[in-house]
């Protein structure tokens, strides 16, 4: 995990990445800082995130940038540009989230800004064939902000069912040049999803990226993020103040006032490629449309609505505590504060909806049972599935030959119009939903088998598994006992309630 914290170069030469993945190299006198690149994607294959060339490939060359439009590698000079009419902007990151990278403690308690919604999307693979699987894809975001000005704004997401602050994490700035292009289609039928609709039909949600922070004229030799320009007392030295931060860089937590000595400025002209949000909501600028690119996700479906779920967050700086920014692992929150997680943000791809019947047959006259005692197993009786299962003793619990296994039940109902079957939300007229059907599901006797002989209750029970060891906590998810390590099993809790 490479975390951005406080920056020790090795000589008076030597650097960050920061400055390069600008595209820039700072001239002071004789010293051109030239630091090996942080992050970026490979020339020719942008699906492949880099941070040296030796990752791209024989011969491969890794660049700090990806181009606005055809998403092909670039590197903010002439040298590897983009066509005519795109910009070049900083590659994402793939790394630890957004805790892990900021190295302290988050609350994320103000609601500043926000990932408003997902749109276009582009399906890159097979998609969601199970909630076991990953998708690969891309997708427009609309980036809210319900407050004043926010500089260096980060999006983070999820690659691994986490919770987006630790973990593994796909790492967004927006880009601080150019215009996008909003989808006023969006502007019609029963829903208005966009703020920049002024009605069904009306509004547009084109606009322009923003760069709030334009370039400083130096920066500090032990932490390249602080600007300073030499002009007056040396803003690369300061005081740890009573809330523990450090009076020059409120980013950065410390305990001492030696924690917030970072050398000496060193003048220079370096731009911040963060992106920054500003204006009022339905101005130019707000919200801004962004485009994620070839990101594989779990398919998770944390609400249960048959709909992809990641959890994202977005983090901000404010005055204070903003810096130079130059690379996605710069734009973490300034304080603890300046940022939202949204933990089951849904992007509008399928995930199969499935339930799972088990039979555990327990003998109500303790008289034993045929081992080929037989039960029909049913779901909306018999509609969706029916099937004789055998071999339904109470060991190994839970029985694993004794189950409908895992059955779609994707299908609903649309929302308003309640007699059109839908599978997915495109089945349904503009602006309605598909709403999942409810299931019963219940049993018949098998061959040779007596229900009366048994115990008919039914309880529900969670396809998340727990694993666990004799006598200790449930501590990771599983599917099964090989998810887990040896000699610990896999657990699957009862939930109260019933089919």
């Amino acid at each position: 995990m490479r975390q951005r914290t406080n920056q020790q170069p090795t000589s008076s030469v030597s650097r960050t990445a920061s400055i390069v993945l600008a595209g820039l190299l700072a001239v002071a006198g004789t010293i051109v800082f030239a630091p090996p690149a942080e992050a970026g994607v490979c020339l020719g294959n942008t699906s492949v995130l880099c941070v040296a060339s030796s990752e791209c490939g024989m011969g491969g060359t890794c660049l700090p940038g990806i181009c606005s439009f055809t998403a092909q590698a670039c590197d903010f000079t002439a040298t590897y540009g983009c066509p005519v009419g795109e910009f070049c902007q900083i590659a994402p990151v793939e790394d630890g989230c957004m805790e892990d990278v900021a190295g302290f403690n988050l609350q994320c308690t103000a609601e500043d800004v926000k990932v408003a919604k997902a749109y276009n999307v582009m399906i890159l693979d097979d998609g969601c064939t199970s909630a076991s699987d990953t998708v690969t894809l891309s997708f427009d975001i609309e980036v809210l902000l319900e407050a004043q000005d926010r500089h260096d704004i980060g999006l983070y997401f999820s690659l691994d069912s986490g919770d987006a602050l630790n973990g593994m994490c796909r790492i967004e700035g927006l880009p601080y040049q150019g215009t996008f292009t909003g989808i006023d289609a969006q502007c019609i039928g029963l829903e208005n999803p966009f703020r920049c609709c002024t009605g069904p039909g009306t509004g547009t949600c084109d606009g322009s990226y923003v760069d709030l922070d334009g370039t400083v004229t130096g920066v500090c030799s032990l932490r390249d993020s602080l600007a300073c320009d030499n002009k007056g007392p040396n803003e690369c030295v300061g005081s740890c103040n009573s809330s523990n931060r450090c009076a020059n860089a409120e980013a950065v937590p410390c305990t001492t006032n030696a924690d917030c000595n970072f050398g000496s400025c060193v003048l220079g002209s370096f731009q911040d490629t963060c992106g920054d949000i500003s204006g009022p909501i339905s101005g130019p600028n707000n919200p801004i449309f962004h485009t994620v690119s070839q990101v594989t996700l779990q398919c998770d479906d944390t609400d249960g609505d048959g709909y992809l779920d990641v959890a994202v967050c977005t983090s901000w700086r404010q005055p204070g505590a903003n810096e130079l920014c130059t690379s996605p692992l710069d734009a973490y929150p300034g304080t603890p504060a300046k940022c939202k997680c949204q933990p089951a943000f849904q992007i509008p791809v399928p995930v199969p909806r499935t339930i799972e019947v088990q039979k555990v047959a327990i003998d109500l006259n303790d008289t034993g049972f045929p081992d080929d005692a037989r039960f029909v197993l049913q779901i909306d009786d018999g509609a969706v599935w029916s099937q004789e299962v055998f071999g339904c003793d109470e060991s190994p619990d839970p029985p694993r030959d004794c189950t409908t296994g895992p059955v779609d039940i994707s299908g609903g109902f649309c929302s308003a119009t309640t007699t059109t079957a839908c599978t997915t939300n495109a089945d349904c007229p503009m602006g309605e939903y598909c709403n999942p059907a409810d299931r019963t599901v219940s049993e018949l006797a098998g061959t040779n088998t007596f229900l009366d002989n048994y115990n008919k209750s039914v309880e529900c029970v969670s396809k998340v598994g727990f694993c666990a060891s004799v006598g200790g906590p449930p501590y990771d998810f599983c599917d099964e006992d090989a998810d887990c390590p040896s000699l610990d099993y896999c657990t699957f809790p009862v939930v109260a309630g019933a089919f």
